[in-house]
C-alpha cells in the first residue's frame, strides 16, 4: 500500500489483467484500508501478528505495522491512482476514487503543524519505533 509504483509497474508489465487488478485493488484500499479521517493504513495480511496493537481488523487485513505508522501509504495510495488512471483511462472509475484521494491528502497537509509546506513526522530516530502519529 505504500509503495507509489505498484500503477507504473502497468505500463513495463502491458498486460490488461494487471491493470484490470489494479483498478480493484486501490477501489478495494479506498472501501476497506481508509479511515473515515482519510487515514490510509499502510499493510495488510490474513493473520495477525505484525500490528501495532488494535489496529488489526480481522475482517478486512488491513492494519498499521508494529513499528509505527508509514505516512508513505498516503502518498502511495493517491500516486497509484492518478498512475493507475493513466493507464486505464477511465474517467468513471477516476471519478469513485475523487473523494477519497482529497480525504488521503488532506490527512496530511493537516500532518503541516507549522503551515511551512512539509509535513511533520513524530519520531527524533528508530530507537523510539514509531514513525509518525494519526
Amino acid at each position: 500500500m505504500h509503495e507509489p509504483f505498484f500503477a507504473q509497474i502497468g505500463m513495463a508489465v502491458n498486460d490488461q489483467n494487471y491493470t484490470n487488478n489494479m483498478s480493484a485493488t486501490l477501489d478495494q484500499e479506498r472501501d476497506q484500508a481508509m479511515l473515515n479521517d482519510g487515514r490510509v493504513l499502510s499493510r495488510w495480511h490474513n493473520a495477525a501478528g505484525d500490528e501495532i496493537p488494535g489496529t488489526y481488523n480481522a475482517k478486512t487485513g488491513y492494519y498499521e505495522a508494529m513499528w509505527g505508522y508509514t505516512i508513505d501509504s498516503q502518498t502511495g495510495y493517491v500516486i497509484n491512482t492518478s498512475e493507475q488512471f493513466d493507464l486505464n483511462g477511465n474517467i468513471e472509475w477516476l471519478r469513485s476514487h475523487q473523494v477519497s484521494v482529497e480525504k488521503a491528502l488532506d490527512w496530511l497537509i493537516k500532518r503541516d503543524s507549522n503551515k511551512n509546506g512539509i509535513f511533520e513526522m513524530m519520531n527524533n530516530n528508530v530507537a523510539e519505533k514509531k514513525l509518525a502519529t494519526g
